[in-house]
C-alpha cells in the first residue's frame, strides 16, 4: 500500500476514534508548505499534513505529526 495512503488512513481512523469526524473535522494534504510538517486549522476544522515532508520521512514520523495535530484539535484553540 502507498505510504501516503497509509498515513491518511491512520489519521482518519484516529480522528474517528477521538470523535473529531462526527464534529465535522476532516483530513487534508498540505501541498504548499515546505517547512511546516502539520497544521490544525480550527476555523476550517482541518487536520493537515504536508505531503512533501510525509513522502520523504518515515510513516511513523508522519503518524506522530498527525497525532500531534489531532491533540491540538482536541484541546482547542489557544492551548
Amino acid at each position: 500500500m502507498n505510504k501516503l495512503i497509509q498515513i491518511q488512513q491512520f489519521a482518519l481512523e484516529q480522528m474517528e476514534e477521538w470523535g473529531l469526524t462526527e464534529e465535522g473535522w476532516s483530513f487534508v494534504w498540505d501541498n504548499k508548505a515546505k517547512r511546516r510538517y502539520g497544521q490544525c486549522r480550527y476555523n476550517k476544522k482541518e487536520i493537515g499534513v504536508t505531503k512533501q515532508l510525509a513522502a520523504i520521512n518515515s510513516i511513523e514520523e508522519s503518524k506522530d505529526v498527525a497525532l500531534h495535530e489531532i491533540a491540538h484539535a482536541l484541546t482547542g484553540s489557544g492551548h
